[in-house]
């Protein structure tokens, strides 16, 4: 199938996808509850299955087999009170549990609980109205068994209250420190503190399924290496560093986080001098989100997966200083609410698939970005994901063009982000040292692409509101973007084309950097540029030949530009758009329509323009 890219400044590329590429994005070689049964169709894209078929390239969402991730013993609170050892003082510093078996803690213990017992012991630990203080070490230390199930009820309180002093051979750098697979579970509540270290560490899998959780950390508030696994519970954590974590990177199968149930709210990055990673959950791999409710103020990503991420239902929203949502190869949404109240980026991937669910989007630069992996240390961008600013375009002076080689144009890395705020969502326009994108000539990548075909999606975006730098597919849902008013963005951009074949969608903008839908659409699609700049507030509708409202959008900003598909809109047909009782009239000839005389879109990568001082070039 031939599909002929868009036109920029220099040039007009074309090319020829040919043969069919499979990407497995599967960080889990495991069945599957948020891709099953992946099909070989080229030609469609089904929901349940978790393809995501882009031309005739067919990409698989993240597979975790939901069936595996708790047992029943996980969800089990209760004990044998006749048969549990009671605890009530640490002497000489240190309980040692050595024996499978219940052990009740309560009341004020000062020292560490040591679990040193037999691989194959499951130990319960009850903390039941216990306050355990450690100076320099984990407070709870599991440094052998099989399974520890550490059981709350009453009010419980755990902490370390100085820096991290090692005592023996394994870094032991949270108030909750195990070796071994750690299940949270009870009806009472647990605060854990560590002002200089970790709150929660598992060196395996750290499983919650019940519980109140407090945790202030200095560094990360939980991490489980193997996995995080979430389904009950209400979790608070502020975080110096990172919120949730699971971090292992050299086992494809592990470093995923899933999450089913329970009451989240984090905040990440409340160590201002600290210049590790501040993102609110993170995985090393996937993250599934299958439930529950989901609150995290972060001053990086909020969510971020260095591979997938899948959202088939909870309720998230989030706000972030850089992405809102991230995920390096495919985030796939089939359903649930998420709100992005504040980002820079709102959700961005290598693939971006929404299936159905209710999402709205505020961006200070693109609302919804598909651009290529950055996993490249920096080679492509000039800085590598973790914010370096990497090398821009030396030796311009100020009112130059910067230079091009072979029309492409060299991109600086991650800068700072940017905190301005307007009434009309988040600009842009004062940021500084910000990221390089919005339409100028990039490379396309034909492995990028957006793809809406379900949901209600609301996008509010100072740059781009839809930015790819391959495909956007509008395949069904219903689509509304409050684009950028500055002309060097675009509501709707792309590298390689936008196509509709069903669907709603009505994109406010700016008419400078505009770009009609392809020709390769099947649905009836419009570009509509207008001579005078709409006001914040105006009212736009769109009429068929005997004056019935197709669509009607009002406008949360200025705009001069329109881009519209509908089932509604056929070849053929005559319709009027109206913007404030002025009225401009489409002859749909075809399928597709424009008014523009230009734009030269291009794909906006992954940001929005960084400002320089000469001096630092």
């Amino acid at each position: 199938m031939e599909y002929v890219k868009h036109m920029n400044r220099k040039r007009i590329m074309s090319m020829i996808l040919a043969g069919t590429l499979v990407l497995s994005a599967t960080a889990c070689g495991k069945s599957t509850n948020a891709s099953k049964n992946a099909t070989s169709s080229a030609t469609e894209s089904s929901v349940k299955s978790g393809n995501i078929v882009a031309a005739n390239t067919t990409y698989t969402a993240a597979s975790i087999d939901a069936s595996k991730m708790f047992t029943t013993r996980d969800t089990e609170i209760g004990y044998d009170m006749t048969t549990a050892t009671s605890v009530k003082e640490i002497t000489g510093g240190t309980y040692k549990i050595t024996e499978e078996g219940t052990y009740v803690f309560s009341g004020e213990l000062k020292g560490q609980i040591l679990v040193e017992a037999s691989k194959d012991a499951k130990v319960q630990i009850v903390l039941s109205d216990a306050s355990i203080t450690n100076e320099s070490s984990a407070a709870i230390y599991v440094k052998s068994a099989d399974k520890v199930f550490l059981t709350i009820e009453g009010d419980n309180s755990v902490t370390t209250t100085s820096d991290f002093v090692a005592i023996d051979d394994n870094n032991i750098d949270g108030a909750i420190f195990s070796k071994e697979t750690l299940t949270m579970n009870g009806d009472g509540k647990l605060t854990v503190t560590s002002k200089s270290g970790n709150g929660i560490v598992s060196k395996d899998t750290l499983k919650i399924t019940s519980g109140t959780i407090s945790i202030t950390a200095g560094l990360d508030g939980i991490q489980g290496k193997d996995s995080v696994r979430i389904s009950g519970g209400d979790i608070r954590i502020e975080a110096g560093n990172d919120g949730i974590q699971s971090n292992n990177d050299e086992d494809e199968e592990k470093g995923f986080i899933y999450i089913s149930g329970g009451n989240i709210d984090v905040k990440a990055g409340t160590n201002s001098n600290s210049e590790e990673s501040s993102k609110g959950i993170k995985a090393y791999r996937d993250i599934v989100i299958d439930g529950g409710t989901i609150k995290i103020d972060s001053t990086d990503d909020s969510i971020h997966a260095d591979n997938s991420i899948t959202i088939n239902d909870g309720a998230i929203e989030v706000a972030s200083k850089d992405d809102g949502i991230h995920a390096e190869a495919v985030l796939y949404i089939t359903d649930g609410t998420v709100n992005v109240t504040k980002s820079y980026e709102g959700l961005e991937g290598e693939i971006v698939h929404i299936a159905g669910g209710k999402i709205d989007i505020t961006a200070s630069d693109d609302g919804i970005n598909a651009a290529g992996s950055s996993n490249n240390n920096g080679d492509a961008w000039g800085g590598d994901m973790k914010g370096d600013k990497g090398n821009f375009m030396p030796n311009f002076q100020d009112g130059e063009m910067p230079q091009m080689q072979d029309n492409n144009f060299q991109r600086g890395g991650r800068g700072n982000r940017m905190d301005v705020q307007t009434e009309d969502g988040q600009d842009g326009s004062n940021a500084q040292n910000g990221r390089m994108g919005g339409g100028m000539m990039m490379d396309t990548d034909e492995n990028a692409v957006i793809r809406i075909e379900g949901g209600d999606v609301t996008v509010n975006a100072s740059g781009d509101g839809i930015d790819s730098n391959g495909y956007v597919y509008i395949n069904g849902g219903n689509t509304v973007v409050y684009g950028p008013t500055n002309d060097g963005n675009a509501a709707l951009d792309f590298g390689l084309g936008v196509i509709a074949t069903g669907g709603k969608c009505i994109a406010l903008g700016s008419s400078g950097m505009a770009e009609a839908f392809s020709t390769e659409s099947t649905q009836g699609a419009m570009l509509v540029n207008i001579d005078t700049t709409a006001s914040k507030g105006s009212v736009v509708e769109l009429k068929d030949s005997t004056g019935k409202v197709i669509m009607s959008v009002t406008g949360i900003k200025t705009f001069d530009s329109i881009a519209i598909t509908s089932p509604d809109i056929k070849k053929g047909e005559t319709y009027t758009l109206s913007v404030d009782g002025n009225d401009v009239t489409v002859e749909m000839t075809d399928v597709t329509y424009s008014n523009s005389k230009g734009g030269f879109g291009g794909t906006g990568g992954q940001g929005g323009m960084r400002n320089f001082n000469k001096d630092e070039l």
